[in-house]
């Protein structure tokens, strides 16, 4: 839910249309932080690079939970584009009036 409600689609992708599912791949650490962010899919236009740098800000993780112990987990975030909703979407800069 914080990704959707802070995700800044960027007006290059609006004007080209894009549209569909990208992804990153990142490390929640034992103290919930996020480590080793990666672009695994990409759909162009700076979607996912604008993806990865909203993940550097987010908050911390619950931490993964293996036999009882706090341990580090990899995980793989999917996140779809569709522009349907655009005028509630959040841009990376201002309409044009």
């Amino acid at each position: 839910e914080w990704i959707g409600d802070n995700y800044l689609y960027p007006q290059a992708a609006i004007d080209a249309g894009v549209v569909g599912t990208m992804a990153v791949s990142f490390i929640v650490e034992k103290d919930g932080t996020l480590s080793t962010i990666q672009h695994a899919k990409d759909l162009g236009y700076g979607t996912v690079e604008a993806l990865a740098e909203l993940m550097k800000q987010s908050p911390k993780w619950s931490p993964a939970i293996q036999n009882g112990r706090v341990v580090r987990a990899a995980f793989y975030l999917p996140v779809k584009l569709d522009l349907t909703t655009i005028d509630s979407v959040k841009r990376d800069v201002a309409p044009h009036e």
